[in-house]
């Protein structure tokens, strides 16, 4: 094979290369580092400081576009407590976090705005309905977060 039936192997394998690359990066690589931020996030609200008689439940993460507007990925996450305490304490010791939730007894309310990212699996779990007919003290406590890359298909 010739020099110059060399260079256009190479020429044609880097330029059938970059679309597969750049697919990849879109679909693959990209999503991966944002989600990857959005668990050390997670890590770190479950770690956070509580103050006595509160419990974390879960912690929850999404990695998107949560606005439903525009082109652009952002994280939201949060922790779900139970505590004790009343809710002017809770939201006063949280007063630092972007949001501070009470969680309704009647979940068909939902969020204080459509939230759908917004996902607890405990919700979904039997014990949360026989506890929310007598018992309070459920707050989400979380925020937005930037994304490491918006170069992620699912903000588009």
């Amino acid at each position: 094979m010739g020099k110059s039936r060399r260079i256009i192997l190479i020429l044609l394998i880097v330029i059938l290369a970059i679309p597969v690359l750049y697919y990849l990066s879109f679909t693959l690589i990209c999503p991966a580092i944002n989600d990857a931020r959005a668990d050390r996030i997670e890590r770190e609200l479950a770690g956070m400081p509580l103050p006595s008689n509160t419990e974390v439940l879960e912690t929850a993460s999404f990695c998107g576009n949560t606005s439903g507007t525009g082109n652009h990925v952002e994280i939201w996450a949060g922790v779900l407590i139970y505590s004790t305490l009343s809710e002017n304490e809770i939201h006063q010791f949280f007063s630092d976090y972007e949001m501070v939730w009470t969680v309704p007894k009647d979940l068909t309310e939902q969020y204080p705005e459509p939230r759908d990212f917004i996902d607890f699996s405990f919700f979904g779990k039997q014990e949360f309905y026989n506890v929310q007919t007598q018992v309070e003290g459920y707050y989400i406590i979380g925020g937005y977060y930037n994304a490491v890359t918006q170069h992620d298909h699912r903000g588009h």
